[in-house]
This record gives structure tokens, C-alpha cells and sequence, in this order.
């Protein structure tokens, strides 16, 4: 019992760890468009008719800061990606590799145990509950590429 505590601890700990990192991410990425979004807004709105050359240079000034900041901010976005890819690189391919596994034994299983619909059921289930964490791991992958 305890075995197989630490073991779907470990397993949906660790998934739940990928995930929530991924969501940090990609939350960082909508943060940054966000910034963007409003120098571009601030950029487009007229300074009211003032044509002084010091409130242009001012504003100018205050883009470029803006800028910088946002160009700092994707550097660091940037580099907390590559050390997260580092990281969960071989523990996220091996957990991957695992639940394909456990998919394919679980399929092989309700086949071989045909007609017996206890066995089948549970043979099922744990397909099920295997393939849902393969789609949480390929849709955490897709909403990181596509910011």
C-alpha cells in the first residue's frame, strides 16, 4: 500500500510540478504581451496637441525605458525556459515514455481479458486515467509553444 502511494505521489507530484511551472511560463509570456500592448497603446495616443520638443524627448525617453524593461523581461522569460527545459527534459521524456507504457499494457489487457468485464473495466480505466495525463502533458507542450 505504502509503494503504491509513494509511487502515484511521485508520479502525479511530479506532473503537477511540470505544470505548474509551464502555467508560470506561459503566464510570463502573456504578462510581457500585455506590456507590450500598452507601450504600443501609449505610443499611438497623441500627446494632445502639445508639439514642445521637451514632452516628445521626455516621452521618448520613457518608450525607450519601457522597452528595455520589456526586452529585459523576455531575456528573463527566455532564460527561465532553456534552465526549465534542462531540468524536466529527462524526467518529463520518462514519465512520457512510462504512461505510453502503462497505455499500451492497460490496451493489451482489456483485449486479452475480453468478455471478463471486470477485469476489462479496470483495464479501461487505467487507460483512461494514463492517457489523460499524456493530454495534460501534450496540451501544458502546445499552450507553451504557442506563446
Amino acid at each position: 500500500c505504502f509503494t503504491s502511494l509513494l509511487v502515484l505521489g511521485t508520479t502525479y507530484g511530479f506532473l503537477s510540478l511540470c505544470t505548474t511551472l509551464i502555467a508560470v511560463a506561459c503566464s510570463q509570456f502573456e504578462k510581457l504581451k500585455a506590456a507590450i500592448l500598452d507601450i504600443r497603446q501609449e505610443n499611438i495616443t497623441p500627446y494632445h496637441g502639445q508639439e514642445d520638443e521637451q514632452v516628445h524627448t521626455a516621452a521618448d525617453c520613457d518608450l525607450q525605458a519601457k522597452l528595455n524593461a520589456c526586452i529585459r523581461h523576455h531575456q528573463d522569460i527566455m532564460v527561465f525556459m532553456q534552465e526549465l527545459e534542462d531540468a524536466l527534459n529527462t524526467g518529463l521524456c520518462g514519465n512520457f515514455l512510462i504512461l505510453l507504457a502503462i497505455m499500451c499494457f492497460a490496451a493489451f489487457s482489456a483485449v486479452t481479458n475480453w468478455g471478463d468485464y471486470a477485469d476489462m473495466s479496470q483495464s479501461v480505466a487505467i487507460y483512461i486515467v494514463h492517457a489523460a495525463d499524456v493530454l495534460v502533458i501534450c496540451w501544458c507542450g502546445t499552450q507553451l509553444t504557442k506563446h
